[in-house]
């Protein structure tokens, strides 16, 4: 029995040797080891409030190789720092853990009876309410932590929210002071052909444009003529016909085609001034309005006639010989010629144009192609049916349809 009981003296003994040693053997501690030395040399030395400060960092680390070690000294140094509560608790927990440890001789006599003297129920029962009050004030830090977090991240999308919108309508601002500049300068925004433009009477014309983007935001374009009734027009983009081109990034260009047909009331020469109209699909509050100059081409023809009030002698037949030229600058495509008569005289077929009746005192000749400077002639012949007739009257009136 003695063997035994000397037996269990000297293993924590030699536990502390071992830890005793191990400092002046190695370079290298564990920290485990290391804070738990600290502790054992404070308490040696009677401080035992620094003692009780080094040894329970061991107890925040439930897989602690000194935990049973930690447990002991640290009931020992609460005694001696007259906790006896805390001693008495930590002893409970120890004798729960190791049963069957062998460091119940190192025990302070003392100690054992005063701690036996305490109700461990009620501490255990104060324990469970410290327990559950510092559960309660970590979550509450945590839910503080949390919210402040979640405040701060509120704040911050505010801000950048804020910081984007304000970014976003200076963006806007700009886009449009450049688009209102192009009101006085429409050049910027509009580029049209450097050539002379021909409007020819009656004949289709395409005029290319290129519409530049002159903002800092991405836009499109309204496209819209203005021209005088008789005028027809449309814009085309891509081949097909469009009402406004598609998004123009800033800087880039895109090209549309204005197909125009003037009529053929136009006048040789006219100078002309077509209005057109863009307008920003962002800044659409200051449409940009331009101009295109071009020159009318049109026809210019005019008819002679000459009358022969008998043939070769025959009193019974007359003729009118109509001469008809083109001095414009566009060709007489589709030109008609009515002539009127005197109602004492028939046209007859035979001569040096068909021609169609209208009435009994007027003809036809019709859907004629007259070149610009070109010159056509022609001769019909009348048959007399008032043998009391005067001589023939003849009249041309030219049309272009």
């Amino acid at each position: 029995m003695k063997t035994k009981k000397i037996a269990r003296t000297l293993i924590p003994a030699a536990t502390l040797i071992c830890l005793t040693m191990t400092q002046s053997a190695y370079s290298y501690q564990s920290p485990e080891a290391q804070n738990f030395m600290s502790g054992f040399n404070s308490f040696k030395n009677k401080d035992y409030r620094t003692a009780i400060k080094q040894l329970a960092t061991l107890l925040e680390q439930p897989e602690s190789q000194l935990r049973e070690l930690a447990l002991v000294f640290l009931a020992r140094a609460y005694f001696k720092d007259g906790n006896t509560d805390e001693s008495a608790y930590l002893l409970h927990l120890w004798k729960q853990e190791f049963p069957d440890s062998s460091l119940r001789t190192t025990l302070e006599q003392d100690l054992l009876r005063e701690t036996a003297k305490i109700d461990i129920a009620t501490i255990l029962a104060k324990k469970e309410q410290e327990r559950i009050a510092r559960e309660r004030a970590e979550q509450e830090r945590l839910a503080a932590i949390k919210a402040e977090e979640e405040r701060k991240a509120r704040e911050m999308a505010e801000a950048e929210r804020i910081a984007r919108e304000k970014a976003a309508a200076e963006r806007l601002a700009n886009h449009k002071a450049a688009i209102y500049a192009t009101v006085s300068t429409p050049k910027l925004l509009l580029s049209l052909p450097s050539n002379d433009l021909e409007a020819v009477a009656g004949k289709e014309m395409s005029v290319l444009l290129t519409v530049t983007n002159p903002g800092i935001l991405p836009d499109s374009f309204a496209l819209a003529a203005a021209f005088p009734s008789g005028w027809q027009a449309h814009f085309e983009v891509d081949g097909k016909q469009a009402e406004k081109t598609a998004e123009i990034a800033p800087g880039s260009s895109v090209s549309a085609m204005l197909r125009i047909k003037p009529p053929k009331t136009i006048l040789e020469g006219q100078q002309l001034s077509l209005p057109i109209r863009l307008t920003s699909q962002i800044a659409g509050d200051r449409p940009i309005s331009s101009e295109i100059a071009m020159v009318a081409s049109a026809p210019i023809v005019r008819a002679v006639v000459k009358k022969v009030d008998s043939v070769d002698g025959d009193s019974a037949r007359a003729q009118c010989q109509v001469s008809v030229l083109n001095v414009g600058s566009a060709d007489a495509s589709t030109l008609n010629i009515k002539l009127t008569h005197s109602a004492s005289h028939v046209p007859e077929p035979a001569g040096s144009a068909p021609f169609s009746i209208v009435s009994g005192g007027a003809i036809k000749i019709g859907q004629l192609n007259l070149a610009s400077g070109g010159l056509q002639e022609f001769l019909i012949n009348f048959k007399v049916k008032d043998s009391n007739n005067k001589g023939i009257s003849c009249k041309a009136e030219l049309s272009l349809e």
